[in-house]
Formats: C-alpha cells, sequence, structure tokens
C-alpha cells in the first residue's frame, strides 16, 4: 500500500492534543499583574461563529441567502485557589473595568467634584478592551508535544459578560470553579505566536 493509506503509522504525523493549550488575558504570557494566571485555566472554548440567513419566498419555494458573520460567546473555566483567590482577582478586574459597588456610594461620594475618587463611573468596553484596558485582547494558544506554540486564537475587544463563581456541597471533595463567559467582537487566528 501507498504511505497516502496509512498515515496514521506515521510517527511523524502529530494530531493537535485537547490538553495542550494555555489561555491568558492580556498578554500571551499571562503573567502580567491583576491578570488571571494561565495554570488555573481548567477549560476553554474555542471561537464559534454563526453566519445569519436572510430568507426570500417566491411562490412554493423558499431561497435562503448568508448575512453576516455573528462571532459567540466564550466560556473559560477556572479553579479557584486559596494563594492567588481568583474571586477577588475577578473582582478586582471588573472594578478596574468602571464597576462601583452600591456600598461605596455615599451622598458626598455621589456628588460630582465632592470627593477624591471617582465614584460616578460605569462599567465601559474601553476600560475592559482598550490598549490600557484591564483585560486587553485574550489569547488561546495551542502547544506541541514539545511546548511549542503551533496556534493561537485571538479575541479582540474582549469582555467579561458574566461571572458565576461556582457553587459548594458538603458531599463533595471537587475544585471550586469560576466560570466566565467572554463576549468579543471578532476572533483571528495566527500560527504560532500572536501577531502585534
Amino acid at each position: 500500500m501507498g504511505k497516502a493509506n496509512n498515515f496514521w503509522s506515521n510517527p511523524g504525523l502529530e494530531p493537535k492534543r485537547q490538553y495542550r493549550w494555555v489561555f491568558s488575558f492580556g498578554v500571551a504570557t499571562g503573567n502580567e499583574e491583576g491578570h488571571i494566571p494561565s495554570y488555573i485555566c481548567r477549560k476553554v472554548d474555542k471561537p464559534t461563529f454563526n453566519i445569519t440567513e436572510t430568507e426570500h419566498t417566491f411562490l412554493n419555494h423558499k431561497f435562503y441567502y448568508p448575512g453576516r458573520v455573528e462571532w459567540q460567546e466564550a466560556s473559560v473555566t477556572i479553579v479557584d485557589p486559596l494563594g492567588i483567590d481568583a474571586a477577588n482577582a475577578l473582582q478586582k478586574i471588573v472594578e478596574k473595568a468602571g464597576y462601583v459597588s452600591p456600598s461605596n456610594l455615599t451622598v458626598k461620594t455621589a456628588s460630582p467634584g465632592k470627593a477624591p475618587g471617582n465614584k460616578l463611573q460605569t462599567i465601559s468596553k474601553s476600560n475592559f478592551a482598550s490598549e490600557n484596558g484591564v483585560l486587553g485582547q485574550a489569547y488561546i494558544q495551542q502547544l506541541d508535544a514539545a511546548g511549542v506554540i503551533r496556534e493561537t486564537w485571538t479575541l479582540n475587544n474582549v469582555w467579561i459578560k458574566s461571572i458565576d463563581f461556582g457553587s459548594l456541597d458538603y458531599t463533595s471533595d471537587d475544585l471550586v470553579e469560576i466560570t466566565l463567559q467572554l463576549r468579543y467582537d471578532w476572533a483571528t487566528q495566527s500560527q504560532g505566536s500572536p501577531t502585534k
């Protein structure tokens, strides 16, 4: 038989594996202060998009035409270790993006120009996703057996849409997990490390 018929027996053929990946916010290394460390990420969804459709009816027939590309949310699951306190880190990320807790509002702080610090700010996409934003971009990097980055997905203009801090159960010894839903405008795929 020819080589084309037994390609799986070729030891040089290495498929991409689901467990070889690194996820990070902001920078590809995930080590910047205030960011979630890559090693506590347990699961991540790769980007997904749908193409909308427009329907046209004529007599007994229906015809469909492609519309816009709509990128779907991505889910990230992380564990919440005591030493890092991912729950607290995520709370601070949301606050840096502009969230002010009602417990921090008083008559004084809710009055413009009367207190230090702006307590009237609100969450903005810019605070999450701009070049100086708290998240910047998010990266999903797939590795080969030698640890070389072979593929990078970049989630552009990413912001946190929801955070589920998990649940507690006296009958379970599972790790506490936090699930994030990330919204982004579009994703780009590149070979190797991300291009700037």
